[in-house]
């Protein structure tokens, strides 16, 4: 219970110390997000035959995701502030998967990713309705990759078939939000849109394992994000 008591205690003593206010908001914040991957998050724009003109395509369940960023305030009134938004680094992970079946055939699906954004240049907005409350509206551009591993099997009469597909990609993606700040609470939401060239791709299966060329596709990198965390 002490213990409780002086953790407690320096909560308070920190949330009064930075407190949000008007041309002194400069800082760093650390934020932990829970995603929700749109329909095809990861998936190759080529694959997937089977799921042609199906809208439930394969996509990872709820992700999850650690991100760190800093603010410099350039303008500031009594009520407003215009800050430059640097992302530095953003990871999240994902796991999901998926069944169909049709005639003579069961298609099971497993899809693992891994997000990376890093050094992300942003504008933000902030809206200071009251002593140590603030609510910003940011936009970043994102140096984006990702990593998606996909396990397919699938059983046809009897015959099972085992593979495994690895994409890797980068580009620029785009992420829009909101968050509400009261001392050095951060809360908000985030919409992540972008389509990201695969540069790198392999299938491994029981037959063997291949290298090809996939420049003209791209994995699909659209989430929304609710996050929480902390802002120094």
């Amino acid at each position: 219970m002490k213990k409780f008591f002086i953790i407690l205690a320096a909560f308070v003593g920190l949330n009064s110390a930075y407190a949000q206010t008007p041309g002194d908001d400069n800082g760093f914040g650390v934020r932990v997000g829970f995603e929700f991957p749109a329909e095809g998050y990861g998936f190759p724009d080529e694959a997937g035959s089977l799921f042609n003109g199906d809208k439930k395509m394969p996509s990872t369940n709820v992700a999850f995701g650690l991100a760190i960023d800093s603010r410099w305030y350039v303008w500031n009134n009594d009520m407003f502030g215009v800050a430059i938004n640097a992302r530095w680094a953003d990871v999240s992970y994902g796991k999901g998967e998926r069944n169909k079946e049709i005639p003579l055939l069961d298609y099971e699906y497993e899809l693992s990713t891994v997000a990376l954004d890093f050094c992300s240049p942003g504008l933000m907005f902030t809206y200071y309705p009251k002593d140590k409350m603030a609510v910003d509206v940011y936009y970043n551009l994102l140096p984006s990759m990702m990593f998606s591993v996909h396990d397919v099997d699938i059983e046809s009469v009897g015959v099972n078939i085992d593979s495994e597909n690895r994409y890797r990609a980068a580009g620029l993606s785009h992420a829009f939000g909101a968050a509400f700040r009261y001392g050095i609470l951060n809360a908000g939401l985030e919409y992540k849109v972008g389509n990201l060239g695969i540069y790198s791709s392999k299938l491994e299966e029981e037959l063997g394992e291949y290298d090809w060329e996939n420049e003209d596709y791209s994995l699909k990198a659209n989430k929304f994000r609710i996050f929480v965390g902390m802002k120094f």
